[in-house]
């Protein structure tokens, strides 16, 4: 089906997947910044958040009350402080101070990404099998319609 196509065509096609290869990778780009809740450039913390301001945890003894979770649509549209910076919370208890939120980052989970990793390279192994399989039938088969060709001139007598 290839040898159909003209320069041209195939020129064109060229052009026509490098640009959208990088249109995705804005867009990719793009997306996976604002997902990050990398906020911290777009505003400052208002002055009045004391809930971060003070980082009790660092001059006094304090415990973690919970767990790292992601921040809420109104803790982010509200701009504290603790949210602007990874976009999680963890609620700490200060001795002093009492309960205030810090930031925190979510530990990442490595066994599900190498789970993720191993589909992933079989999933491309088992694609680059099928495609060489494709390709040496279609090989084959134009070996075939040329040595069909081929006879088909030595009958003639050219």
């Amino acid at each position: 089906m290839i040898e159909f196509c003209t320069k041209k065509r195939m020129a064109i096609a060229i052009v026509i997947l490098v640009v959208v290869s990088v249109l995705v990778l804005i867009l990719e780009n793009g997306i996976s910044a604002f997902s990050h809740h990398d906020l911290k450039d777009l505003t400052s913390a208002p002055p009045n958040d004391s809930a971060v301001s003070s980082k009790c945890w660092l001059t006094e003894k304090s415990s973690v009350k919970s767990e790292c979770v992601k921040c809420s649509d109104f803790d982010v549209q509200v701009k504290h402080s603790f949210c602007l910076e990874t976009g999680h919370k963890q609620l700490v208890n200060c001795e002093k101070s009492g309960d205030q939120y810090r930031s925190c980052t979510v530990p990442r989970d490595t066994a599900a990404e190498e789970k993720h990793f191993w589909i992933f390279e079989a999933t491309t192994f088992v694609c680059g099998l099928i495609s060489y399989g494709i390709v040496i039938l279609r090989q084959k088969r134009l070996d075939k319609h040329f040595l069909e060709k081929i006879n088909k001139q030595i009958a003639s007598g050219v």
